[in-house]
């Protein structure tokens, strides 16, 4: 993650005018898979597509696509920017909260694809918490399913299979762990990466998973037989981010060398290496998500603040846009709204939310929140971003601008992973001060009246009940009385 500037008073939203969509987003999910099983993907039972060790660039050598000894990276320099301090907040509108061993940082969070009260976390206690938040604080039982120290470092991925049947976690031991998620029992411990864990990405079937590590490596693993399917090489730095594209026939991988590399599933060929048009310092790429399913396109995020729309088709940069954040892009999410405008968002450190039409690509609002963001998630029309003060912050995505509907308190320090509830009943939130959190959808839903309106009433009755006032509405009642 990128610096974290000290709090911010920004000035107000910018609204630029607003533009009309097209069609709207589109995202990977089972009907790709299925659609495209036979002809898009590895036959998983063929021997030829298991890679044998002798075959595997050997670990640690960083070697390019051409086999060459790549120069070791430099010794990363400390962050200079300063994380805001633990602060109290002023409420907490969590009906589930539950804590760390000794408190100690979450990292990540996993909502499962079918089962609204389940989610996993993990984090610097190297322990994965599988939890039900349907048990409330005070209950019989512990509201831990499972709870096992998993890892022998910090904890920074986990992701449940799309069907749901297992759970996969890595970490910065450089292992990635896949669990039964009907016993959580161990099915396989992955050794194959030689550096910390950086992304998993599971395909639509549940079949195999998508991994990139600080090795320069990406691995695609038939998780059935806990093997190794097929090695994408050719990065020179960390393989921070993945995914696939809308018709799976292709992957994207995102590296901290600065390039995009488009890749061949099924033959692990590299069809396009992309570095040209890109970030002109050569920034790492720290997000990409897949945007459009017709034109096969991608948008990549990058360390210096820069987004690039990617075409697989043509394997080259189709447009870059540059010009509004100002650090690293932390996170691009697509919105599933139904109608002719599809949206996604970005989000930064430099505590601005930029909301985008798909079509076109241009900016329909940015908004600058006053703190940095770090996590974001649609939750149909809802923007919600998870931000550096501990609070997780929810806006009207279609005309995001402006103060934000309501902020969802409870954490102390900021907020380093977000999930939603299958069904949309909870969003689920990790943070650095060791707390896991569940709100309710009445706390967001643009159904509801507004959380922070619903707060400063309530405050005012309680002023008035301790001086003896009666609160405005009695008081008018009172005088229809006299009358």
């Amino acid at each position: 993650m990128a610096d974290v500037p000290p709090n911010q008073n920004q000035a107000p939203a910018e609204q630029p005018p607003a533009g009309e969509g097209e069609e709207g987003p589109l995202y990977l999910g089972d009907e790709a898979a299925e659609d495209n099983d036979d002809e898009a993907f590895i036959d998983l039972d063929d021997p030829e597509n298991q890679v044998e060790e002798i075959d595997a660039p050997p670990a640690g050598s960083g070697a390019g696509a051409d086999g060459q000894a790549q120069p070791e990276d430099e010794e990363e320099e400390e962050p200079q920017g300063e994380f805001p301090v633990a602060k109290e907040p002023v409420r907490d509108d969590a009906v589930f909260t539950w804590a760390a061993a000794e408190n100690q940082p979450l990292h990540t969070v996993a909502a499962h694809p079918s089962k609204p009260s389940i989610v996993a976390v993990g984090g610097e206690a190297e322990h994965i918490t599988v939890l039900d938040v349907s048990r409330r604080a005070g209950a019989s039982s512990s509201p831990a399913i499972f709870d096992k120290h998993a890892h022998t470092d910090t904890i920074t991925q986990l992701t449940f299979s799309p069907d749901g049947a297992m759970l996969a976690s890595g970490s910065m031991d450089c292992t990635v762990k896949l669990w039964d998620t009907t016993t959580y029992s161990l099915l396989h411990t992955l050794e194959d990466l030689a550096g910390e864990v950086e992304f998993l990405l599971w395909h639509p079937s549940s079949k195999v998973l998508l991994g990139g590590g600080a090795d320069a490596q990406c691995l695609l693993w038939n998780v059935a037989k806990g093997a190794v399917a097929q090695y994408f090489v050719g990065h020179r730095g960390p393989v921070t981010c993945g995914a696939w594209a809308m018709d799976v026939k292709k992957v994207l991988t995102g590296s901290n060398d600065g390039t995009l590399m488009l890749f061949n599933p099924k033959t692990g060929e590299c069809d396009a290496a992309i570095s040209k048009d890109l970030s002109t310092v050569k920034a790492g790429v720290t997000c990409v998500a897949a945007a459009n399913k017709a034109a096969d396109l991608f948008v990549a995020g990058c360390e210096d603040g820069s987004l690039h729309v990617v075409s697989a088709a043509k394997s080259k940069v189709m447009k870059s846009l540059d010009d509004i954040h100002e650090q690293a892009v932390e996170a691009i999410s697509f919105s599933d709204l139904s109608g002719n405008v599809g949206l996604f968002a970005t989000c930064s450190c430099d505590c601005k939310v930029v909301v985008w039409a798909s079509h076109d690509f241009t900016v329909r609002s940015v908004t600058r929140c006053g703190e940095g963001v770090t996590r974001l998630l649609w939750a149909n029309e809802l923007l919600i971003a998870g931000c550096t003060d501990g609070d997780t912050r929810v806006w009207d995505g279609r005309v995001a601008a402006g103060e934000p509907r309501t902020a969802l308190m409870g954490h102390r320090q900021l907020v380093l992973g977000l999930a939603l509830a299958a069904d949309g009943s909870h969003v689920f939130s990790v943070a650095d001060d060791g707390t896991a959190k569940a709100f309710v959808k009445a706390r967001y839903t643009l159904d509801e009246p507004s959380i922070a309106q619903a707060a400063v009433k309530e405050a005012t009755e309680k002023a008035h009940a301790l001086g003896g006032i009666p609160p405005p509405q009695a008081a008018a009642a009172d005088d229809d009385e006299e009358a």
